[in-house]
């Protein structure tokens, strides 16, 4: 952990994370009803996910704290690797990690984890090369 530790109240963890920028402030503020918010702190801190990389994920997350909260997960376990997650999100074109309808399959199938995590990254892989795709025929 780099920016937070387990001598801070919340609220100072709240603001190292945010890098005082509002919306990241803001955010990480609503989310504090969450079970396991202190564990969600934690992540963004071991990922370096902080300042404004926090309010970018969660415009990757669908602007929805569950999936935020399920794409932390999926970091967790390693679907990705921190490279991978900061240049996503440092892109000038990122891809959500997770798109909702295979968090609804994966409930209802309860694929294994290693399942999970094959389907999940080769949708966002093949959603990054799409995408990848139509802007080098664009130019």
């Amino acid at each position: 952990m780099k920016y937070i530790n387990e001598n801070m109240s919340e609220e100072e963890m709240i603001i190292n994370l945010s890098g005082n920028l509002k919306k990241s402030y803001e955010l990480l503020e609503s989310i504090s009803f969450l079970d396991k918010y202190n564990m969600i702190l934690r992540e963004l801190d071991y990922f370096d996910i902080i300042g404004d990389r926090i309010y970018k994920l969660y415009l990757l997350s669908n602007e929805n704290v569950y999936d935020l909260d399920e794409t932390l997960m999926l970091f967790r376990f390693g679907a990705f690797s921190k490279e991978e997650i900061l240049e996503n999100i440092e892109s000038d074109n990122p891809v959500p990690f997770i798109e909702s309808n295979i968090i609804y399959e994966q409930i209802q199938n309860k694929y294994n984890m290693n399942d999970y995590i094959f389907k999940i990254r080769e949708s966002f892989f093949k959603r990054k090369n799409e995408l990848k795709l139509k802007k080098d025929n664009y130019y």
